[in-house]
């Protein structure tokens, strides 16, 4: 993941991740596995409302630790999956170049041409490289 601030107490995500599915099932009294892999981009502005009284207060503020709104959208190469939706999150360092991060919201999404209304989620660990 790639956060770069735009604005006041506002980044912009890049992400670059990827799914996984392992699947078994019976055929014809045969069993039957698959494995597939799902990669996905996501493009998320964020809004960190109290990223300026974190800093003034010297509360944990680097890699933009704290609760945010989002606006996540998310793009799959196969499938013609996407998902799109508001969330609120919470992004907290680990360490001196860890973090974690969950989000979650109402949101929409579609697969190979089928959209349902339901609830959009992110939960993520990340290492700062630079």
């Amino acid at each position: 993941m790639i956060e770069q601030m735009i604005a006041r107490s506002t980044t912009l995500c890049f992400n670059f991740w990827s799914g996984f599915a392992f699947q078994y099932s019976e055929v014809n009294g045969r069993a039957v596995s698959s494995s597939k892999v799902f990669p996905n981009f996501t493009l998320s502005p964020r809004y960190y409302p109290t990223l300026k009284k974190r800093k003034v207060i010297v509360t944990r503020s680097n890699y933009y630790s704290g609760p945010y709104f989002g606006f996540p959208v998310t793009i799959g190469f196969n499938y013609r999956r996407y998902s799109v939706g508001p969330v609120i999150g919470f992004q907290q360092g680990i360490g001196h170049k860890g973090f974690w991060n969950l989000a979650i919201g109402p949101g929409i999404s579609g697969i190979m041409g089928r959209i349902k209304l339901g609830f959009i989620s992110e939960f993520g660990l990340g290492i700062v490289l630079n």
